[in-house]
């Protein structure tokens, strides 16, 4: 990725505002596709009996986890916003 795609993400990040960032890209894209693939994992090893009852019980783990992904998401646009500006300003 160059500069210019790169700074063209961070912008549609930044325009889809950050309730986009942190409840949907974070808390229910990342969170509950990390609960069903760590669920997935505990089942193949064996740590888990019954597949959908480990999904039930990553879900809180997952939507934690999936909000500080976004809480991450939306404050890197947020800086990545500031060092444009700035840039452009010089």
């Amino acid at each position: 990725m160059n500069g210019l795609d790169d700074a063209e993400r961070w912008a549609r990040v930044r325009a889809k505002g950050w309730r986009h960032a942190f409840f949907w890209r974070g808390t229910v894209v990342w969170g509950v596709s990390f609960a069903v693939l760590f669920s997935a994992v505990e089942s193949m090893t064996g740590r888990a009996p019954d597949y959908f009852l480990a999904v039930l019980d990553n879900l809180p783990f997952g939507f934690v986890a999936g909000t500080v992904y976004g809480m991450a998401l939306w404050g890197y646009a947020q800086l990545q916003y500031v060092k444009q500006k700035h840039a452009k300003e010089q």
